[in-house]
């Protein structure tokens, strides 16, 4: 996939365009942020007849009422802000209803799909997710020993699991997983397997299904375009074995683009980290966040243009309401960066804060006597206030101020403050309403935008100076 464009689509009432250029996606997004909405497009245009099937029930034969029911399932998609108002959903320019997938193998697991169940049928599983098979029984039966073989295979050489076994037996027709964990069992069970594994232990072994068929698919050989999509597919792992999934992944779906969506900041941080910096293949992803604003999801580029790039691109009079966009990404990027050079937030991973937090360092905290509570910086000020009333000279006074006026004598992060103020105001009063203009009508000035564009230019060289290195000239 090279674009997705989704406006009135369940979260994303305005439009909105997902620049992919083939490349591989990690997405970061809050749950409800528009996670679901961005997964689900993609469903509904690689498997919608899987869709209706999964919706429809069999008992629904005539064409004229299986047709209606589609179109209540198309239109459950319309943004609820205007129902009636039908979606637009384009893949690579192209509107999905007619898009063709002939030569696409696209393979769909979230995390419903590899929650954990007393009975595991193989093919059950395989059929309820949206994988890229068309006749499941026939496949698992026909791959019986090739998926039995790799599912261990893949527990002992890539998750660690010697002790763990699977095996697959025909049960009333279907192919139900036996399950032996040596170091808790004598026999394998093929029941109650909640009661008698781990939930962890379970979501990965549903996982290796999936990724087993999707892997012994004779599709995948044919298909000209392979894309494997995971949403959330992590919940209940320990960071071992989120890792392994990592791993796993980078090894065996090479050929694949790649999609992964996540609402765990670690995992976000451990993915970025292991494909684009370990595994050196920056050039091969994109990131990007997404985030809900005022009832509207937003994907935005981590990695956004640099005020350089944006500047070439700006043709005064022709393109300010693309170029006003840039500018808002580009600031609200920034700002994100700034936040973690002062540690007021970023994407924070929980498992960081909670070691602060259980360190043996003194928390400080206090609530004035209207029981507003108040930070560190109030803390500061009010020592600095008592420090600055002193007329004593005594040396520990001296010092601290000393100690307070180092602190404060990094005039760049005030530069950088005060051009964030700066510009925050011009995001406010003309980039966002420029954002969302309809092109008729200009929304903004050209001195505007020519005066955000300067504010970009200083806070990246400020930036640069702060952290001493260029990152920001691209």
């Amino acid at each position: 996939m090279k674009t997705i464009f989704l406006e009135k689509f369940k979260g994303f009432l305005s439009p909105c365009t997902i620049a992919l250029d083939g490349k591989n996606a990690l997405f970061y997004g809050e749950n409800g942020s528009g996670k679901s909405s961005l997964y689900d497009a993609i469903k509904i245009c690689f498997h919608k007849n899987k869709l209706f099937s999964s919706k429809i029930p069999a008992s629904v034969t005539l064409p004229r009422d299986r047709k209606a029911r589609e179109n209540d399932i198309i239109n459950s998609y319309n943004n609820q802000m205007n129902p009636l108002s039908n979606f637009s959903l384009l893949i690579n320019g192209n509107d999905y209803s007619s898009f063709s997938t002939a030569g696409y193998d696209v393979n769909i697991i979230n995390a419903e799909d590899i929650a954990p169940r007393d009975i595991l049928e193989v093919d059950t599983l395989i059929q309820s997710a949206m994988v890229n098979i068309v006749d499941v029984k026939k496949f698992v039966t026909d791959k019986k020993t090739d998926i039995e073989t790799l599912l261990n295979d893949f527990l002992y050489k890539n998750f660690h699991e010697p002790k763990l076994s699977l095996s697959l037996n025909l049960v009333d027709s279907h192919w139900r997983v036996s399950i032996l964990d040596s170091s808790r069992m004598s026999n394998g069970v093929s029941d109650n397997l909640c009661a008698n594994l781990n939930e962890a232990k379970l979501r990965i072994i549903n996982l290796l299904i999936l990724t087993t068929a999707i892997l012994e698919n004779d599709i995948c050989k044919s298909a000209s375009h392979h894309i494997l999509v995971l949403d959330d597919i992590i919940g209940s792992m320990d960071s071992s074995n989120r890792t392994f999934v990592i791993k796993f992944i980078h090894e065996y779906f090479s050929l694949y683009q790649k999609l992964i969506f996540t609402h765990s900041p670690s995992f976000f941080n451990i993915s970025e980290y292991s494909f684009m910096t370990a595994w050196g293949e920056k050039d091969k992803w994109l990131t990007f966040k997404i985030v809900e604003k005022d009832g509207d999801a937003e994907v935005v580029n981590t990695e956004s243009e640099s005020a350089r790039k944006i500047n070439k691109r700006y043709h005064p009079g022709r393109n300010e309401s693309v170029i006003g966009n840039s500018i808002r990404q580009r600031f609200e990027c920034l700002v994100q960066e700034f936040s973690k050079l002062i540690c007021v937030g970023g994407i924070a991973e929980t498992g960081q804060i909670l070691n602060e937090i259980n360190r043996n360092n003194t928390i400080y905290f206090k609530q004035d006597s209207t029981n507003k509570v108040l930070t560190i910086y109030d803390m500061i000020k009010e020592i600095s206030s008592v420090i600055n009333t002193d007329t004593s000279g005594s040396a520990i006074s001296v010092q601290l101020k000393g100690i307070l006026n180092d602190y404060k004598a990094n005039t760049d992060i005030i530069q950088l403050r005060n051009a964030l103020s700066e510009l925050m105001i011009y995001q406010k009063v003309s980039l966002n309403p420029l954002s969302h203009s309809t092109g008729y009508t200009p929304m903004t000035t050209t001195q505007e935008i020519k005066r955000s564009l300067a504010l970009l230019f200083k806070m990246e060289n400020l930036m640069n100076g702060l952290i001493h290195r260029d990152i920001y000239s691209y």
